[in-house]
């Protein structure tokens, strides 16, 4: 019951940080740069967070048994590239070029569950730990 408690008070902030930056992004004065190297990373990353939120609520509902599956669509190639804008500017930073290559073997479309988002926020994890370790081993 604890940890429902405290996801619910991480999303309040969340919930708020994501509009506010999305309006920023919605806004011509601006720059290009800034909003692609800070506030799109920035509002990936709250995403992120808030999934990773909502999958510990999902879990506190999956022990009450209270969690309702909701499975859809997902493009797989979007939840990839998504990964490749959250490192972009680290990777420029450290003088590394990040490049992104998709199969054609691999469907673009997959199925997945959107509540419990094991499926494709499971590859967002792997994806993202690579880079991590990428960036850490050049750090060295």
């Amino acid at each position: 019951m604890l940890l429902a408690s405290v996801t619910h008070e991480l999303r309040t902030p969340l919930n708020c940080i994501i509009p506010m930056i999305a309006a920023a992004l919605e806004e011509d004065g601006v720059p290009s740069h800034i909003k692609d190297n800070f506030l799109k990373p920035s509002i990936n990353s709250a995403r992120l967070l808030l999934n990773l939120v909502n999958d510990i609520l999902d879990y506190s509902r999956f022990k009450r048994s209270k969690l309702r599956l909701n499975f859809d669509d997902f493009d797989a190639f979007d939840k990839l590239s998504e990964i490749v804008r959250l490192f972009e500017f680290q990777c420029q930073h450290k003088g590394l070029q990040l490049q992104f290559e998709y199969s054609s073997q691999v469907p673009r479309m997959m199925y997945g569950d959107k509540a419990v988002s094991y499926t494709h926020l499971r590859a967002h994890e792997t994806g993202r730990n690579l880079v991590c370790r990428l960036l850490l081993e050049k750090k060295k």
